[in-house]
């Protein structure tokens, strides 16, 4: 017991001695935790913020290359139509309606192809926000995990540390304490009996003889060859011993009444 108390109160005082430098370095251990955590929490969920943003991107230049085409079929068309090219006549000529023709199909295009994507990019700027918006909660919770990292074994573990208080001042305090709790101990068992304690071993028997208790030390062994001592309770015993006649009493009447009651209807 002096043993498991003085291990017991070892750790909290060793980690109330070296308070500063446990604090420093836990501190420096949960910054390194709130730096892991975004790492991770980055690593799990901006890849789909990317890929959706990265979506949205392919969509949109698909809408600008497409429109760079009606344009040029537009600057074409406007070239034809004011006689800059061509047989340099101007009006909406042969050539003029052909260039038309194709800005037409084109724009149409661009029509059809706007009314798809945009649909693709509204529902992947959702889908990136909501991610965005994850990353942002999850980051939000950096001070908290690492506020978490503030238990009574992380301390002890830090205050293990060769940098902090090291595992030989650790077993030195340990063995302070050890030696605090188990001196008295030793000591006591090094006393010569006093009169105090032959006064105390006469009333311990003086209490047992008078509540009827024998003890026969080393009476006899046991099966593995132990000494075992043989106690007899006196009181119990006499107890046992009066029930016993007193329920023989009580048959003997009990058998000589219901004779005396046979017999009492063997007349009738």
């Amino acid at each position: 017991m002096g043993m498991i108390i003085a291990l017991t109160i070892s750790k909290p005082v060793e980690i109330r001695m070296f308070k500063t430098e446990i604090d420093v370095k836990l501190h420096e251990e949960q910054l390194q935790q709130q730096a892991d955590y975004k790492t991770k929490v980055e690593k799990n969920y901006k890849p789909f913020a990317d890929a959706a943003q990265t979506e949205i991107n392919k969509r949109e230049i698909e809408i600008q290359e497409k429109t760079k085409l009606r344009d040029i079929e537009q600057d074409k068309l406007n070239t034809e139509i004011q006689g800059k090219v061509g047989s340099g006549k101007e009006g909406d000529g042969p050539a003029a309606k052909s260039i038309r023709t194709s800005l037409d199909r084109i724009q149409n295009e661009l029509n059809e192809l706007k009314a798809k994507n945009i649909l693709i990019i509204n529902d992947k700027t959702k889908e990136r926000d909501e991610w965005q918006q994850k990353i942002k909660t999850e980051l939000s919770k950096t001070e908290q995990v690492a506020a978490g990292l503030d238990g009574l074994l992380e301390r002890i573990r830090i205050c293990h540390r060769p940098d902090v208080a090291g595992g030989m001042i650790s077993l030195f305090i340990t063995l302070l304490f050890m030696a605090i709790e188990l001196t008295p101990i030793f000591f006591k068992l090094m006393l010569i009996k006093g009169p105090y304690d032959f006064l105390e071993e006469n009333i311990k028997e003086t209490l047992k003889a008078e509540s009827g208790i024998e003890v026969q030390y080393d009476y006899y062994k046991d099966k593995e060859g132990q000494q075992r001592d043989l106690v007899i309770n006196h009181q119990a015993k006499k107890i046992l011993e009066e029930e016993a006649k007193l329920l023989a009493s009580q048959k003997e009447l009990s058998d000589y009444a219901i004779e005396k009651w046979k017999k009492n209807k063997r007349k009738i």
